[in-house]
């Protein structure tokens, strides 16, 4: 019999939704990395193609906002490592 190990791995994980008239459109999800060495993601999902097109001016500023948070979450980890 075999030992079994377990590894744990840290993430910080930013979620979003763009909406327009109260549907969905566009779904978003950031990983974050606590642990040093771990990989982190950026990743988008139209779900509502049609309504995408239609407002891509604001739905594209809306996934700006989010990115601006996700690089906010990675340099506020970097300041907190180097610190230790």
């Amino acid at each position: 019999m075999m030992e079994a190990t377990l590894e744990t791995n840290e993430i910080t994980e930013l979620t979003g939704i763009i909406r327009v008239e109260n549907k969905q459109v566009v779904m978003l999800r950031g990983s974050v990395a606590t642990s040093e060495g771990d990989s982190e993601s950026m990743n988008q999902t139209i779900i509502d193609q049609t309504l995408y097109n239609a407002n891509k001016k604001s739905i594209r500023k809306a996934i700006s906002d989010f990115q601006n948070r996700f690089y906010e979450i990675q340099d506020r980890k970097d300041e907190e490592a180097a610190e230790e």
